[in-house]
């Protein structure tokens, strides 16, 4: 779930009231992660989403601008409060990696969406089913920026797009 927005400029000058708008896209997550006693560090990938970005404000009339596959990676290091039993909720925080595998035109022609770095907090709880298999539910707060180039008959446009998602997450925990 995106909190978007963006800074759209053409021709060095910016366009009053253009921003973006991305619908919630699914993917498949996987992590992998490493844990001593209540510290653990983890590595999350998924699925390599597709991204419809939209037009919004004045650019709203354009629709579809374009389509991204991008690679979401977080690694991240949390912490678990054990002293619950079975349920054992944990905080963490570390980089986000975007990136960015394809870019498809739409409205606007030539479209180039940049790699970027970012920061992610996340909150946690897991519940133990057996001595190795627990049940898991994640959300991750990310703190990413992206920048964007095109043509938009014919003039070069930029934009500083911020995304800023929610990333909410589930499933099984095997230990080895």
């Amino acid at each position: 779930m995106f909190d978007e927005g963006a800074t759209v400029s053409a021709a060095g000058s910016v366009i009053p009231g253009a921003t973006v708008k991305i619908h919630p896209n699914e993917t498949l997550l996987t992590a992998f992660g490493y844990r001593w006693n209540r510290v653990a560090i983890s590595f999350t990938g998924g699925y390599p989403p597709l991204a419809t970005v939209n037009g919004a404000g004045s650019l709203a009339t354009l629709g579809e601008l374009g389509r991204i596959r991008y690679g979401p990676m977080v690694l991240t290091a949390q912490y678990h409060f054990t002293q619950f039993g079975r349920l054992q909720p944990y905080v963490g925080a570390g980089p986000v990696f975007l990136y960015i595998f394809k870019n498809d035109d739409g409205a606007v022609r030539d479209l180039k969406v940049r790699d970027h770095v970012g920061a992610a907090i996340q909150f946690g709880v897991e519940y133990s089913l057996g001595p190795r298999w627990s049940a898991y539910f994640d959300a991750k707060k990310v703190f990413l920026k992206t920048n964007a180039t095109a043509l938009l008959n014919g003039t070069p446009i930029a934009a500083d797009i911020r995304l800023n998602p929610i990333v909410l997450g589930g499933g099984l925990s095997y230990r080895f």
